[in-house]
């Protein structure tokens, strides 16, 4: 079933011997706007679930012309992942915890945080990370995909 629009799927062997990867399509051959966007999103949610950790970037610090980094970027391994557990009036893609510490993730592919749920965040006072995938193309490799989540900071489209 579509994740996003619940049609059946039909899987689709390579066509060409230079493509390799085997997909799904709608059966009745629909397209789905939404299709890519859910898979991708939930694709990235599994991959941190999964893997439990991911490289967090450096956090920098800025007053006028003044600039400190506050934490180096570093791998962290995570003690639990949950998805889409509800903090207060938030619901996060991610609640990944480190020594009961929490950090909320957000997985954006189109729809990134507004300034309404940034403003709930600050309320909370819990760290947040915003994952952009905006630039995936739709027909990502995932383990292309798992590297660039869990061990990059900026996330560019791959070169052949």
């Amino acid at each position: 079933m579509c994740p996003s629009c619940g049609v059946r799927l039909q899987a689709k062997l390579p066509k060409t011997r230079k493509d390799f990867t085997p997909r799904f399509a709608h059966h009745r051959g629909d397209e789905c706007e939404y299709a890519v966007e859910t898979a991708l999103h939930l694709k990235a949610k599994e991959i941190i679930e999964e893997d439990k950790q991911l490289y967090l970037p450096s956090v920098i610090e800025s007053y006028e012309h003044l600039t400190k980094e506050v934490t180096k970027a570093r791998m962290v391994t995570f003690d639990h992942v949950i998805l889409e557990h509800r903090v207060d009036d938030i619901r996060p893609d991610i609640l990944a915890y480190k020594h009961q510490r929490p950090l909320m993730i957000e997985v954006k592919v189109t729809h990134g945080i507004d300034e309404v749920k940034y403003a709930k965040i600050v309320k909370l006072g819990i760290s947040t990370l915003e994952i952009d995938l905006s630039s995936v193309e739709s027909t990502f490799d995932p383990d292309w995909l798992r590297s660039q989540i869990i061990h990059a900071t900026d996330i560019d489209t791959p070169h052949d």
